[in-house]
């Protein structure tokens, strides 16, 4: 049984650990500092498994206009990968994203360093699409975006800039 323990002061550390770990191409710990300061509306967790820190998962709300929502800092430490926590886990996401009304939930990720990521968007979205927006990760043409439908709506992000190029050193 997996356990979710909402991002706090307490659990800060072990989840800036595990997305290091997990995330080493990334700059960016600010989205964690605008979830504490209620910059953006988001949500962020630690996930337990038999009392074990085993992953981190959050969404944050793209614009501020309840539409989009992004799967953000989704990962599963090696040792506890193969176990399906990956596809739990982002469901249980799924769900409170579609709860909140929003339109879409999105993902992006590079397709050369997550090829496993992949294979779980794969099945879990409905849409991908190649991310070739002219900033610096879209000149990499290694990002894709993939979008979960949450009601009747059926639009693609159509290479919408994602605002991250600060957050990544290429």
């Amino acid at each position: 049984m997996l356990v979710y323990q909402k991002l706090n002061k307490s659990n800060y550390n072990e989840i800036l650990k595990i997305k290091h770990q997990l995330f080493p191409e990334s700059n960016s710990d600010d989205d964690y500092i605008k979830y504490f300061n209620n910059e953006v509306k988001s949500n962020y967790y630690l996930v337990l498994k038999d009392n074990k820190p085993c992953a981190t998962i959050g969404w944050y709300d793209f614009d501020n206009k309840n539409t989009d929502a992004f799967v953000g800092w989704f990962g599963v430490k090696p040792e506890f990968q193969g176990q399906g926590i990956g596809k739990e886990i982002l469901q249980y996401i799924i769900d409170e994203v579609k709860a909140l009304n929003y339109d879409y939930l999105r993902v992006y990720t590079d397709k050369v360093v997550n090829p496993i990521s992949i294979l779980l968007y794969n099945k879990m979205f409905d849409v991908k699409e190649a991310y070739l927006n002219s900033d610096k990760i879209g000149w990499t043409k290694n990002f894709v975006v993939f979008t979960k439908y949450l009601n009747n709506k059926r639009e693609k992000w159509h290479n919408r800039s994602l605002n991250e190029d600060d957050n990544y050193n290429f």
